[in-house]
């Protein structure tokens, strides 16, 4: 997540605070929604619903390549949930892999 947020010139001097988890994806997908913080953390997006950015991420399990993405997603200025996409979706998202590369994206 914060490597999402540095990446973005508009997010990257947003005061951030603390964050909480409040729920998980039940399907095992690993997204989360954050409980939603006593402040505004970037007042430039009060009134918009959009992802602050993403990474692709192509990793190695098992001598098999594979990717997933993650985006962080932000409503009215203020950090909402983390969700990723796993594409291999009943397959439970592995716990250890290998890196391969990664790309980092935002939404600017």
């Amino acid at each position: 997540m914060h490597e999402i947020v540095s990446a973005n010139p508009d997010w990257a001097d947003a005061n951030l605070g603390e964050l909480f988890v409040i729920a998980e994806c039940t399907c095992g997908c690993q997204s989360v929604i954050f409980e939603e913080p006593p402040f505004v953390q970037n007042p430039k997006f009060l009134g918009r619903q959009a992802i602050v950015g993403e990474i692709d991420i192509h990793f190695r399990v098992d001598d098999k390549d594979d990717w997933m993405l993650v985006l962080l997603h932000f409503t009215d200025g203020k950090l909402t949930y983390l969700e990723v996409v796993w594409y291999n979706f009943p397959e439970p998202v592995p716990k250890n892999w290998t890196e391969i590369n990664r790309i980092v994206r935002t939404a600017r």
